[in-house]
């Protein structure tokens, strides 16, 4: 059976787009110009939990460039932690647990009001609770902690300046 030229096209379309670098790292730059409108409007009714979501996107897609200007194969999947690994970027272990949170926002947190599973739940807001909080005073098995603003644009954008440079512009 013969192929339509419609159908030929589509295909090297296909091929082009996965195995173009630019295309990835485009997306990624498109996430974050709207994540950072999400941020600048957050008062006036953005969502706080798109927004972490756009993050996450906007990293996944960054260690998918990568990947793809390095010939790498890659995990077609949301797990950051797993991607920043098959992209050979340097983290900190702080910086993967903030990594291993955005991830739960792309995967469910942003979407649904649980995950499949209340195991997840409870596991997500611990890493939350401990990446997320500053302790500044304990007693008596009671801790007073304050938010760490890790989540915010003005962690978030520098990480992934810092990040993008392991991507190289052709």
């Amino acid at each position: 059976m013969y192929k339509s030229y419609f159908e030929i096209s589509t295909v090297k379309s296909y091929e082009r787009r996965k195995n173009t670098d630019s295309y990835w790292h485009s997306k990624s730059e498109d996430f974050l110009y709207s994540a950072s409108i999400l941020w600048d409007n957050l008062e006036k009714g953005g969502s706080w939990d798109v927004y972490k979501m756009l993050m996450g996107l906007v990293f996944e897609l960054l260690f998918k460039a990568i990947c793809v200007q390095k010939e790498t194969k890659f995990d077609y999947g949301h797990d950051l932690r797993k991607l920043a690994e098959f992209a050979q970027v340097e983290l900190s272990e702080e910086e993967k647990d903030i990594l291993d949170i955005l991830t739960e926002y792309i995967i469910w947190d942003a979407k649904y009001p649980v995950p499949k599973k209340p195991s997840k739940l409870q596991k997500h807001w611990q890493k939350q609770h401990k990446c997320l909080n500053d302790v500044y005073s304990e007693a008596d098995n009671l801790a007073l902690a304050t938010y760490n603003h890790k989540l915010d644009w003005g962690y978030l954008h520098p990480f992934w300046l810092r990040l993008s440079e392991s991507y190289q512009f052709n």
